[in-house]
């Protein structure tokens, strides 16, 4: 391939993933932040200029780096993809959005490493759901037991309306 092919490929390829409906980037073989997609500055609040080429660790909050340094670390070592592995993305305004994070290994010709990609899940809205889901299952949890204790006062009252009746039925027989 010539070399004008091989920049014109890149070029569409950098412009292809900078359009990635994902927020994603792509960091290389020493965890430096590459390519990064518009979707993910839009999620962050940064500014392509502010982290591209800096460790993708700086994306993460303190409580969440050696976590994520060892998947990171992990995923370089060998070509495993992670899926869904939950954490927090520090923004620029410095609030944490919970994501789930994706990698997958990149290779080039030969199957040579190049780098992993990243791709983030917005999972706040996801988790709001399940706090209402929880809720509601709790709210429901209630009702029963609160219905479970109504129906067993009911069965109590009519048994003793039952003891009552039959016990007159059944003196009134002898």
């Amino acid at each position: 391939m010539s070399n004008s092919k091989i920049k014109e490929s890149l070029s569409l390829y950098k412009d292809f993933f900078k359009k990635n409906i994902d927020p994603s980037l792509m960091f290389d073989k020493e965890g430096n932040i590459g390519y990064v997609s518009n979707s993910l500055l839009k999620l962050s609040g940064y500014e392509l200029e502010e982290i591209e080429g800096k460790p993708l660790i700086y994306l993460f909050p303190d409580k969440e780096k050696s976590r994520v340094e060892k998947l990171i670390e992990e995923a370089l070592d060998r070509d495993l993809i992670f899926r869904d592995f939950n954490t927090f993305l520090l923004a620029k305004n410095k609030k944490e959005i919970s994501v789930a994070l994706s990698l997958l290994p990149l290779t080039g010709e030969r199957n040579q490493k190049l780098g992993e990609m990243a791709v983030f899940i917005d999972i706040r809205q996801l988790e709001g759901i399940l706090k209402s889901l929880e809720l509601a299952r709790s709210e429901m949890e209630d009702k029963v037991e609160e219905r479970t204790k109504e129906l067993q006062e009911k069965l109590n009252e009519l048994q003793k309306w039952y003891k009552v009746t039959v016990d007159r039925e059944l003196r009134m027989k002898e």
